[in-house]
C-alpha cells in the first residue's frame, strides 16, 4: 500500500488538510491550533510530529481515546507539550516504535506501556517531574 506524508505548516488549517488523506500517511505539524482530540479521526495515520522550536504550550493532555483509535500509530513525538501523563489506552497503541516524551512535565508512564511489545525508542530527556 502507498503512504502518503502530509506537511501542514502555520498557513493550513491542519484538520482541512488531513480531511483529503486517504490510507496511510505521515503527519508533521509546524502548528495545531486545538488539543489532539481533533486527531482522533485519522485512523490511518502512521506518524505524528510536532515540530520543535515552535510553541505547543495548549497541549497538556492526551486524550483517553487517542491511542485507541489512532491504532496504528507507529511514531509520536509529544516532546516540549505540557502533558504531565499518559492514558493508560497507549496500551492498545501495539504499532508504536518511536515516543519522544523529552522536555515535557510527563510525572509516571502507565503500567500499560509494557503492552508495546514494537516499541523500540523511547525518550524521556529533560523530564524534571519524572518519577523514576
Amino acid at each position: 500500500s502507498r503512504i502518503s506524508i502530509a506537511r501542514v505548516d502555520y498557513s493550513h488549517d491542519p484538520i482541512q488538510a488531513l480531511a483529503t488523506k486517504t490510507g496511510p500517511f505521515h503527519a508533521t505539524f509546524g502548528y495545531l491550533s486545538s488539543n489532539l482530540d481533533s486527531l482522533c479521526s485519522f485512523t490511518q495515520m502512521r506518524t505524528l510530529l510536532l515540530l520543535r522550536g515552535h510553541s505547543w504550550s495548549h497541549i497538556d493532555h492526551v486524550p483517553y481515546g487517542f491511542f485507541m483509535k489512532l491504532k496504528l500509530l507507529q511514531a509520536l513525538d509529544l516532546s516540549g507539550t505540557k502533558v504531565s501523563e499518559l492514558p493508560s489506552s497507549i496500551g492498545h497503541a501495539k504499532c508504536l516504535r518511536y515516543l519522544d516524551l523529552s522536555q515535557t512535565l510527563i510525572k509516571r508512564l502507565p503500567e500499560t506501556i509494557d503492552c508495546l511489545l514494537e516499541l523500540q525508542t523511547l525518550k524521556l530527556m529533560n523530564c524534571p517531574r519524572l518519577i523514576a
